[in-house]
């Protein structure tokens, strides 16, 4: 048995998560008070804040990069892709995207083209 520092209350071991660094093993708040406290705006914007600086860290786009040459690469990627191809929203996006480049070509418009433009 061992009690939570936030909610002051004796439970389990097993309702604390493991925490080595701790004497015993266990972290020193619940389960259900961490759950608690993830739901709070100050947690979320405080995650944000964090997630926001982190995203804009050399490491982390490196990271991103190398990630994303990895999954390319794998079998699932290549079978997502493959059916992705063959729906309905597929074939319509790459018509679209044909009429348009079309369009840009067409005089009267100086050959100005945005792929971005939907």
């Amino acid at each position: 048995m061992k009690t939570c520092s936030k909610c002051k209350t004796e439970k389990n071991e097993a309702e604390f998560s493991k925490k080595m660094r701790n004497k015993d093993g266990l972290d020193s708040r619940c389960k259900a008070c961490w759950r608690e406290y993830w739901q709070t705006d100050a947690y979320k914007e405080r995650h944000r804040k964090y997630m926001k600086e982190y995203q804009q860290t050399d490491a982390y786009k490196e990271y991103q990069k190398s990630y994303q040459k990895a999954y390319k690469q794998t079998e699932a990627f290549k079978a997502s892709q493959k059916a992705y191809k063959q729906t309905d929203a597929s074939k319509a996006s790459q018509k679209a995207y044909r009429l348009r480049k079309k369009a840009a070509a067409s005089p009267g418009n100086a050959g100005q083209f945005s792929d971005t433009e939907k």
